[in-house]
C-alpha cells in the first residue's frame, strides 16, 4: 500500500532539505515523489509548496541533472523562489522575471547547467515557448531551447488556471507535460474552483486518456438543458461516485479539519445589516429589473450591480449619480476601531471601487493601512504586505481576488468579508490565506458582512450548493463541510 493511502505513521526521506515536515506532509511529498503524474488537493494553508519542495529535493538527490520548473502565478514567484532558499538553499532555482534580456539570462545558466530550475508565471510561459506565425502556433523560443534534450520534472501551481483545454497556458503546459521525464504534479486547494467540469480540463494534461473527449465528459456527469443553445448549458452534475473513483488513484489531499489539531478554528460571525430607507428603495428596484431579464450574460450584469449597490450606491455606474451610502463599510470602520482595536485585519472586497472607497475611510478615521489589488507590481505587494506585519497597532490590510491569490496573511487574526465571490473556490482561497500551518493565534475570526433581503444572501446560496457537488466527489477526503454563513 502507498504510504499516503495508510492511516501508519510515515517519515519521507530528506536529503539537504532544510526544516522539518508535519507529520500529514510527509505523505503529501511521497505522494508528488513516487506518483509521475498526480494531483494534490490540500486546502489552502496546509503547505503544498513545501510539499513540492520536500519532493524536489527527492528528485535532484536520485538524478542532481534533473531540472525542476515551476510554472505559477506571478504574484507567488518570488514566493516560490524564498521557499526553495530557505528549504533548499544548496541548490538554484530561479524566478524568471524581469525584461526579455533578463529572462533570456536566466535561460542561458539553465542551458549552462549553472542552475537547478526555473520558476515561471503562466504569461511568461506562452510567451516565452508558443509563436504563431499565420494562423499556426508552434511550440519554440528561448525557454525550450534551454531545456533542449534535459530531463525535467513539472510543478504546476494553481494547476485549476488551466482548465480550458483551448487555452494558451493550458497549451503550453500540456506540453510540458508530454515530455517531462519525472512527470507532472498538479498543486490546487480548488480543483473544482467553481463547477466540476473543470476537472476534465486538468485531466487532460495530467491524464490525457483518463476521459475520451468533453462531450463525452459532459454526457457523463452534466446534467445539460438545450433551451439557450445546440450544446448543451450545465444545469447540475450526476454520476458524482463515478468520477471520484476516475479520478480518485491520481488524486490526494486533505481538509483542515483533517489537521485542525495543528491549525487555530476560524470562527465565523454574521452580522446582518438593514439598508437605509432611500438605499433600500434603490436596491430593490434593481433586484426587480434583473429578476424581469431572461439573456444569460444580461442577467449577470445586472447581478453585479446588486452587488455594487449594497456595498456602496456612489459607485453605481449611470446617468444618476447617488448620494454615499455604504452601510456596510460603516459597520466595519465601527468593528475595526472599537472591536478589533491593536489587530492585524484583512478586509476583503471583489470590487476594486469598494476598497477605494474604503481605504479613504479608513485614511479619514487614522486608520493605518496597505493594499494589495492585482494593480501593484511584485516589490509593491512585498513591501505593503511587510510594513502591514510590521506596523505597531491596528494595521489593516485591503485585499481583492485578484490582490489576495497566493498570499501568505497568517499574521492577521482576523478576515472582515465585505462582499463575497460567487465562486467557490475562490472564497476559500480568500479564507486560507489567513488559516494556515505556523500560525501562532489560537483562534480567528471571519466577520461576514451581510445586507439583509438582499444579493449577500443569494450569493452564500449559491455558494453552499457548489459545496454539496464538491463534497459527493471527494467524499472520502473531506469531513463534512458546515454551513459557516447561515442566518
Amino acid at each position: 500500500m502507498y504510504p499516503w493511502k495508510s492511516d501508519k505513521p510515515f517519515t519521507f526521506q530528506l536529503y539537504k532539505f532544510k526544516g522539518k515536515l508535519y507529520p500529514f506532509q510527509n505523505k503529501g511529498a511521497a505522494f508528488l515523489y513516487y506518483l509521475k503524474n498526480c494531483l494534490l488537493t490540500d486546502d489552502t494553508g496546509l503547505g503544498k509548496t513545501v510539499q513540492a519542495i520536500a519532493a524536489c529535493d527527492a528528485y535532484l538527490n536520485k538524478n542532481p541533472n534533473i531540472k525542476i520548473i515551476v510554472v505559477t502565478l506571478a504574484s507567488t514567484q518570488l514566493q516560490w523562489e524564498g521557499e526553495f532558499r530557505d528549504f533548499l538553499p544548496d541548490y538554484d532555482i530561479r524566478a524568471v522575471v524581469g525584461t526579455k534580456k533578463q529572462r533570456l539570462s536566466i535561460y542561458n545558466l539553465l542551458a549552462q547547467d549553472k542552475i537547478n530550475g526555473v520558476i515561471l508565471n503562466y504569461d511568461q510561459l506562452y510567451r516565452d515557448m508558443l509563436v504563431k506565425k499565420g494562423q499556426k502556433e508552434y511550440f519554440e523560443g528561448p525557454f525550450l531551447e534551454a531545456f533542449n534534450k534535459k530531463q525535467y520534472v513539472l510543478f504546476v501551481d494553481e494547476i485549476q488556471k488551466c482548465k480550458s483545454p483551448g487555452a494558451k497556458r493550458s497549451k503550453c503546459v500540456k506540453y510540458l507535460s508530454k515530455y517531462s521525464d519525472g512527470g507532472t504534479k498538479g498543486l490546487t486547494a480548488t480543483p473544482f474552483f467553481n463547477r466540476l467540469i473543470d476537472i476534465y480540463g486538468i485531466f487532460k494534461i495530467l491524464e490525457p486518456k483518463l476521459f475520451t473527449n468533453k462531450e463525452a465528459f459532459k454526457k457523463m456527469f452534466c446534467i445539460l438543458n438545450y433551451a439557450f443553445n445546440q450544446w448543451g448549458t450545465i444545469v447540475g452534475y450526476k454520476n458524482h461516485g463515478i468520477l471520484r473513483r476516475k479520478i480518485e488513484p491520481f488524486t490526494f489531499g486533505r481538509k483542515k479539519d483533517q489537521v485542525k489539531r495543528d491549525l487555530p478554528p476560524l470562527i465565523p460571525k454574521p452580522m446582518f445589516i438593514q439598508l437605509p430607507t432611500q438605499h433600500k428603495k434603490i436596491y430593490d428596484s434593481l433586484r426587480k429589473k434583473t429578476q424581469e431579464l431572461e439573456d444569460e450574460d444580461q442577467i449577470k450584469g445586472a447581478l453585479v450591480r446588486e452587488q455594487v449597490c449594497v456595498n456602496n450606491l456612489e459607485a453605481l455606474k449611470g446617468d444618476v449619480k447617488y448620494k454615499p451610502s455604504h452601510p456596510k463599510l460603516d459597520e466595519a470602520i465601527r468593528l475595526i476601531d472599537e472591536e478589533l482595536d491593536g489587530q492585524r485585519i484583512i478586509v476583503f472586497s471583489k470590487f476594486k471601487t469598494t476598497i477605494d472607497i474604503f481605504q479613504k475611510m479608513l485614511n479619514n478615521s487614522g486608520i493605518r493601512n496597505f493594499r494589495i489589488t492585482g494593480s501593484e507590481n511584485q516589490n509593491q505587494r512585498q513591501s505593503n504586505q511587510k510594513q502591514w506585519e510590521s506596523e505597531e497597532g491596528t494595521s489593516v490590510l485591503l485585499i481583492t481576488t485578484a490582490g489576495g491569490a497566493g498570499l501568505n496573511l497568517q499574521a492577521a487574526s482576523t478576515l472582515v468579508m465585505i462582499d463575497r465571490p460567487w465562486s467557490l473556490g475562490e472564497l476559500d482561497q480568500i479564507k486560507g490565506r489567513i488559516r494556515r500551518i505556523g500560525s501562532t493565534h489560537t483562534s480567528l475570526l471571519m466577520i461576514n458582512l451581510i445586507v439583509e433581503d438582499s444579493i449577500d444572501e443569494i450569493v452564500l446560496a449559491s455558494i453552499l450548493n457548489k459545496r454539496k457537488d464538491v463534497k459527493k466527489v471527494t467524499d472520502k477526503q473531506c469531513q463534512l463541510l458546515k454551513k459557516l454563513e447561515t442566518k
